[in-house]
């Protein structure tokens, strides 16, 4: 197999004719690794006849492992809005596998494209697998696109899972600032677990901000909880800010 998966990367460079490869990715008596090589050397390639012989690849192949590797092929660096089309059919496939969902809103991530985050917010709430959901969690953290951040705050304040809704306050706090902090304290004022709660701590104390430092001493003083109040004191302690120094002093005056 190392031999012929050699050979066949060294056609790939060759340009050998695309026939040759997509003979070899449909061959079913072909190793799973020599298949998934032909792909990738068809990807490689970037021409319009490469892409339309992926797209058609895709359904006529039936392991997911090798619709992985054609949604990878297609949507390699350079991609076009042929590619973005194709991979956002696959995004919104509710019959689709969940793993190639995944893999497809996994490779629209690498689109500077403001329509495709648009779409895929749209997407979001249809979504039941929290693997998926956690993908495009994930994207929306990565994008500039100001309907990415308004929908992880959504997602943040909402979610029915405690889970996504920390993973969408972790998101959310990637691009920390003023106004970012004041929201993320809010949705700790919003939140009910005491586990999301916990982490949110965790949040505002690592941003150092001055506007977090004083949300934690609220939190110090006046919450029922002991595990966060010990939480918060132990973000505080780690704080240069004067006006955390300032609060331990006045636990012994």
């Amino acid at each position: 197999i190392r031999t012929r998966s050699a050979a066949l990367s060294w056609l790939g460079h060759l340009e050998a004719p695309l026939r040759f490869f997509e003979e070899i990715a449909m061959n079913a008596d072909e190793p799973m690794d020599i298949r998934k090589r032909a792909i990738a050397a068809m990807g490689n390639r970037k021409t319009s006849e490469s892409h339309r012989l992926l797209l058609n690849l895709y359904p006529a192949v039936s392991s997911v492992e090798l619709k992985k590797r054609v949604l990878s092929a297609i949507s390699g660096k350079g991609f076009d809005e042929g590619a973005i089309r194709f991979l956002m059919s696959v995004a919104r496939d509710e019959e689709a596998q969940p793993e190639l969902r995944r893999q497809a809103v996994g490779r629209l991530g690498n689109s500077a494209d403001r329509t495709v985050i648009r779409d895929l917010v749209g997407l979001f709430d249809g979504i039941e697998d929290r693997d998926l959901q956690s993908r495009f969690i994930n994207l929306f953290a990565n994008s500039e696109a100001p309907s990415a951040r308004t929908k992880l705050y959504e997602i943040a304040s909402s979610a029915q899972n405690p889970q996504i809704r920390l993973r969408a306050i972790r998101g959310f706090s990637k691009r920390s600032n003023d106004d970012t902090i004041g929201q993320i304290m809010d949705l700790y004022d919003r939140e009910r677990s005491e586990e999301v709660r916990n982490d949110v701590i965790k949040i505002l104390g690592e941003s150092y901000s001055p506007v977090a430092t004083r949300k934690l001493i609220a939190i110090a003083q006046s919450t029922n909880s002991e595990k966060l109040r010990k939480r918060a004191t132990y973000w505080l302690g780690k704080s240069t800010d004067p006006l955390a120094v300032e609060y331990f002093e006045s636990i012994f005056r």
